[in-house]
């Protein structure tokens, strides 16, 4: 079937040619008929080589949500298409793209942009396409035009072509990387010059300061034509060596120099695992053409790998520094792969017996889930004093807390009272009636000092000693005020702060997980409550280590919590420095989403205040706290209907946590019965938690998704009733 609308080419005799074979060899790639998309056009003009054509002549190109929401599903199929090896995109000959469309966003408020994070799709392109992108620019690429072509890979562009930055112009910046990739591609001042003026440059400009790496002279036809050539060179290599090659490149934007060759090196010695390598090597030996596979990852016999269950795999080095190589920009060799458990056997049954352990809404909404987006009113409640601190909600509870245990004492005392104040007043003068009537209700109120309610620090902790008055961490606050004065936020702030975000539905991705375990570590904010420092995330079955990242606060710390956490400044600012961290809950959300779907099953040991952490709601989770709660309670009743068994005060200890947990600091997994700790000891016979240098994030997500699969493995529930019985004593 052919695609029934193709770009124009000229009348010439060679461009005649050319266009009768871009028609011949044309074809959809995808089931998807041509009339589903209306802004672009696709076809495959040569072999290997993906072309998409931004379609809206009448706004030359304006982009839009609904162009780039074609434009990224385009990319996507290309991307997933095992015979497409470069994709071009390209405009018309008047424009590639003059700007972002005006009309769309002239009536956006900072709430409508910030909560639908507008404009953030348009970077589909730079962050998750792997397969090489060329723009063909000719005419007009102002604004979004020029920012979609830097986020390409190559830029080719006719001598007449014009790039801008002009949103200056219009009372605004560039809102989709264009300040920052201009920079990186012509430098600081001329940047500046250009975004701060709304200046355009000439196509024969972009060629000569490095921004387009060659002007085509001549109209689009001739553009088209050269750009197609380099397309097909790059689509002919082993697709293995093209990706790591592109993101080799593109990590040298990121990493310092040694950095980056560490890089580099570490992807070389990888391909040594590709099929490709062989072949390639083999072949320049054999002074043949070599013929490529495009496997991902050279099989044996006993290796039976797949691209997506090698996707994130992080480790500590000797000096405490993370080093991630992700799956979407390098698939990594045998000796690369890491795995920190023995794999579980992922067979149907066993998970259809994991799917039976995923607690109901109701269980896990009593056991401080978070199972709905915040409402307004719970927004509101989480707002903050600007003194001290302290929930709002919180002081108010609070306060109507005392005034009812003050009615309660008062009523009781009332009949006494009221005796004392008679006897007063027949034994005494009326001056002397208001003096003990005044000291009886506490002195004369207009000599009373205003009780301080709000107390603080108004300084920063710096080496355990505040800033603002020099004192210790542990004294006194240096100021006070007689009430709580609320924190003003800017518009859209608390909704930012806290609201939950749920994993999202849509077509299954091939690195979703059946199952994962999850661990977060947290510090304490300067208003007091946890924050996000460290996300891990394992792979269920197969135990490797998806996520293992520090995580930058998106917000002042007051501490991070480093008796638990094991975190460290030092360790964090050096993450930060080597750009080894993820800056944000939301980003660090967004990794985590990488390997989550909707029917992905989360476990976690009293999992609700990782999730809070990361700002998430997820329902399909097996939390063992709760799994070994329900063991506990069918404990105490059976040693209620036969107590000769075992004491029934034995299981009833003082320092088990309850079901049920505040919105607070996160719980430290380290004491009572149902911590992990003690779980971990006596089901799994493994010692966690040592030592003095806070907690491990992947030795505590191992130990609860080992738990897990010992309580499937015990057979029945009887037999976990025993073994909790056999705890308590």
């Amino acid at each position: 079937m052919l695609f029934s609308r193709c770009s124009r080419l000229a009348a010439s005799s060679t461009n005649r040619a050319l266009t009768s074979y871009l028609t011949r060899a044309s074809r959809p790639f995808s089931s998807t008929s041509p009339a589903s998309y209306e802004h672009i056009l696709t076809e495959v003009p040569k072999p290997g080589v993906g072309l998409i054509t931004l379609n809206r002549p009448k706004a030359l190109n304006a982009l839009s949500s609904p162009l780039f929401a074609e434009l990224n599903d385009a990319l996507s199929k290309y991307d997933e298409d095992k015979d497409i090896g470069a994709i071009i995109i390209t405009g018309s000959e008047k424009a590639f793209a003059a700007g972002a469309d005006i009309k769309e966003m002239a009536p956006l408020t900072f709430s409508s942009a910030y909560s639908n994070n507008f404009i953030a799709p348009w970077s589909h392109l730079a962050n998750t396409i792997r397969t090489p992108v060329i723009a063909a620019v000719s005419g007009y690429a102002l604004g979004g035009g020029c920012e979609l072509a830097l986020m390409c890979d190559i830029i080719y562009c006719t001598d007449k072509a014009t790039f801008g930055q002009p949103e200056i112009r219009l009372g605004t910046i560039p809102g989709a990387g264009g300040s920052q990739r201009l920079t990186r591609a012509i430098g600081k001042s001329k940047a500046m010059e250009l975004i701060l003026t709304g200046k355009n440059f000439s196509g024969k400009e972009a060629g000569e300061w490095g921004v387009a790496a060659r002007v085509i002279e001549g109209g689009k036809d001739e553009l088209l034509a050269e750009t197609l050539k380099t397309a097909e060179t790059i689509a002919s290599y082993s697709r293995v060596a093209v990706i790591a090659a592109k993101e080799v490149v593109n990590k040298s934007q990121e990493l310092s120099l040694r950095e980056g060759v560490e890089y580099e090196r570490r992807l070389f010695h990888g391909l040594f695992g590709s099929k490709d390598q062989k072949i390639g090597m083999t072949a320049f030996a054999e002074k043949k053409k070599a013929e490529w596979s495009h496997d991902l990852v050279a099989r044996t016999r006993k290796q039976k790998l797949l691209p997506d269950d090698i996707i994130n795999i992080e480790y500590k080095s000797a000096a405490s520094a993370y080093i991630t190589i992700p799956h979407q920009d390098f698939i990594m060799s045998n000796a690369m792969q890491q795995a920190v458990a023995v794999p579980i056997a992922m067979t149907p049954d066993y998970v259809e017996l994991l799917n039976s352990l995923v607690h109901s809404q109701e269980n896990l909404a009593s056991a401080g889930y978070t199972v709905k987006q915040l409402s307004n009113e719970d927004l509101e409640s989480k707002k903050r004093c600007s003194g001290c601190g302290k929930s709002m909600s919180q002081l108010k509870k609070n306060r109507k807390d005392r005034n009812r245990d003050k009615k309660k004492d008062n009523t009781k005392n009332n009949t006494k009272d009221i005796k004392h104040i008679r006897v007063v007043s027949n034994s005494s003068s009326p001056s002397d009636t208001t003096s003990e009537n005044g000291l009886h209700h506490g002195g004369d109120l207009e000599n009373s000092k205003p009780r301080m309610r709000c107390k603080f620090h108004s300084g920063r902790l710096q080496s355990k000693t505040w800033s603002c008055c020099g004192k210790m961490s542990t004294d006194a606050p240096c100021e006070q005020r007689e009430f709580h004065i609320p924190k003003l936020y800017v518009p859209g702030e608390i909704e930012r702060l806290w609201q939950h975000h749920p994993t999202k539905n849509g077509r299954h991705k091939p690195s979703y997980r059946t199952a994962v375990a999850i661990d977060c570590e947290m510090g304490t904010t300067v208003s007091g409550d946890s924050e996000l420092i460290r996300v891990t995330l394992l792979d269920y079955f197969s135990g490797q280590v998806l996520i293992d990242k520090l995580v930058w606060p998106d917000v002042p710390m007051l501490h991070l919590n480093t008796r638990f956490s094991g975190i460290r400044w030092v360790d964090l600012n050096k993450a930060r420095s080597k750009h080894r961290c993820l800056y944000g809950r939301n980003n660090a959300r967004t990794a985590v989403l990488q390997f989550v779907g909707p029917s992905t099953i989360v476990v976690g040991h009293s999992a609700q205040n990782d999730l809070k952490s990361l700002r998430w709601i997820h329902h399909r989770i097996v939390d063992t706290y709760i799994l070994e709660s329900a063991l506990k309670e069918a404990a105490q009743k059976a040693t209620e209907e036969s107590p000769q068994e075992v004491p029934l005060e034995s299981l009833t200890l003082s320092d088990t946590e309850p079901q049920k947990t505040e919105d607070s600091q996160k719980r430290p997994k380290g004491r009572g019965l149902l911590s992990l700790k003690t779980l971990s000891k006596v089901k799994l016979g493994r010692e966690i938690q040592v030592g003095h240098n806070g907690h491990d994030s992947v030795e505590d997500a191992l130990a609860a998704r080992d738990l897990v699969h010992a309580y499937l493995m015990s057979g029945s529930t009887q037999h976990a009733d025993g073994e909790i019985r056999n705890m308590a004593t």
